[in-house]
């Protein structure tokens, strides 16, 4: 993850151009792997997050010793296992090559 700055309705100068903008929860941005570079390796869904920065839930999951964030997969759930590479099932959220 890494930090999130806020706008706060300010240009590069820091004058306010936008009012009514700013406040709000201290948000950090949670990076997703799109790419899956690793293939022909299962990776575990473990958990589902919720991510305040998208509109769409997020899942964390675990391949040999190297754990990413994944956009959410519909249908899956925590304990789901998913597969890329050119052996995959052609299903959603298996990225076949």
């Amino acid at each position: 993850m890494a930090p999130l700055k806020k706008k706060g309705g300010g240009n590069n100068n820091g004058r306010i151009t936008v009012r009514h903008r700013g406040g709000g929860h201290k948000r950090r941005y949670r990076i997703i792997d799109f790419v899956r570079e690793k293939h022909d390796i299962p990776a575990k869904v473990a958990t589902m997050e919720y991510d305040p920065n998208r509109s769409a839930r997020i899942s964390f999951c675990i391949m040999q010793m190297v754990k990413r964030d994944t956009s959410f997969l519909p249908g899956y759930k925590v304990g789901d296992v998913i597969f890329s590479g050119e052996k995959s099932d052609i299903k959603p959220g298996m990225l076949c090559l």
